[in-house]
């Protein structure tokens, strides 16, 4: 089933997840999946996306989240919390928790 705004993601039981500092003055995050130790790197507004994923919102609300903070138009944080949610589901960082989806691994 395809990702789409109203998909509920959860972070995969097995992924840890570690603030830092980043480069530009804000916080990123690595997040590591134990399992595969697949990882991924998010930056600021990864992150953001991120805190909405861990709380189980819809992807619509981290787009909105995006509109809010960053100077962007609703087409740009549709594709860009889509993109990503793409490549956390790829990368195994994330199940699925939407009623439609089984709430399996994704």
């Amino acid at each position: 089933m395809p990702i789409t705004l109203d998909t509920r993601l959860a972070p995969n039981p097995d992924v840890i997840v570690t603030e830092l500092p980043g480069s530009d003055g804000g916080t990123e995050a690595v997040l590591l999946n134990l399992a595969t130790y697949k990882y991924f790197n998010l930056n600021g507004s990864g992150l953001r996306i991120w805190k909405l994923i861990e709380q189980q919102q819809p992807l619509s609300a981290a787009a909105n989240d995006l509109m809010a903070h960053f100077d962007v138009e609703r087409e740009q944080a549709d594709a860009a919390v889509l993109r990503l949610a793409a490549e956390l589901s790829a990368a195994e960082l994330v199940i699925r928790r939407d009623a439609s989806a089984g709430g399996g691994c994704y």
